[in-house]
């Protein structure tokens, strides 16, 4: 479906997108915190931001805009990099290679860090566990190579995934839908 992207006021924002996309602004005086967070479009709000309102019915679209914004889950697309140089090297590393196979075990092994500590890390540091900071690395990745229309298999093979049929599986957990759906829903805006 789509993404809505809260940034605070005074924020400096660069956007680069691959393929086509639609982008709208809507300036609020609610408040979402001083963090930039991406929320995970629902069909009622993908249908509102695709409505191009009369005048009269903005304030009212706006509104209801923002409250179905408030009940929207984070979609967390940010894959952000540790602070501590140990996980840092590791962050970089799958982010150069999402197909690199070493495991937490085979990092740690080569940082002389321990696993535990890399596994708080990554979670303190990221917000996410070590395989849910790969597995995003990779979904966000293969959201590229999708828009450069190379085919489900070879996006599966490329980012790291044994079989088709895993990152689908992959994909829907992340994105919310299937890549063929994806793409349509791109190609449709």
């Amino acid at each position: 479906m789509g993404h809505v992207l809260v940034v605070p006021p005074g924020t400096d924002l660069s956007v680069t997108a691959r393929g086509a996309c639609d982008v709208r602004i809507l300036e609020t005086d609610r408040r979402f915190g001083g963090e930039i967070h991406a929320l995970r479009l629902s069909p009622l709000l993908y249908a509102i931001a695709q409505h191009d309102a009369v005048p009269a019915t903005v304030r009212d679209m706006h509104a209801l805009f923002l409250s179905e914004m408030c009940r929207s889950d984070l979609a967390n697309p940010e894959v952000r990099l540790p602070a501590d140089p140990r996980a840092r090297w590791i962050a970089q590393a799958i982010i150069d290679d999402p197909a690199d196979p070493r495991s937490l075990a085979n990092f740690a092994e080569e940082s002389g860090t321990a696993r535990r500590t890399l596994l708080r890390l990554f979670v303190t540091q990221t917000g996410l566990n070590f395989r849910q900071y790969r597995q995003h690395v990779r979904i966000y990745r293969s959201l590229a190579l999708l828009a450069e229309d190379a085919s489900v298999q070879d996006v599966a093979l490329t980012v790291g995934y044994e079989s088709a049929q895993a990152f689908i599986a992959a994909f829907r957990k992340v994105m919310g839908a299937s890549p063929g759906q994806h793409r349509k829903r791109r190609r449709h805006v």
